[in-house]
């Protein structure tokens, strides 16, 4: 785990790897483990992993309005001597 951290800081992209990314998105072949977990990215949902969906996007939404909405409204008062 680690390791893979470790890549994730230090990798960084070039033209080379864009146009990689693209040719591998757009079905050539990489390799046997990299061409398995392409293939499960590109397939369709189950409906295990769909059945959940509306309520995450439910929850994903009431969080957002949660963090959105101010969270106490603060008065100041001022002087009005004269």
């Amino acid at each position: 785990m680690r390791a893979l951290i470790h890549a994730f800081r230090t990798w960084r992209a070039d033209r080379r790897d864009l146009d990689e990314t693209d040719r591998l998105i757009a079905g050539a072949r990489a390799g046997t483990g990299l061409d398995h977990l392409l293939g499960a990215v590109r397939a369709p949902a189950t409906t295990g992993e769909l059945s959940g969906e509306q309520a995450m996007a439910a929850a994903v939404a009431a969080e957002r309005r949660r963090a959105a909405a101010p969270a106490h409204s603060i008065r100041v008062r001022t002087s009005r001597a004269g």
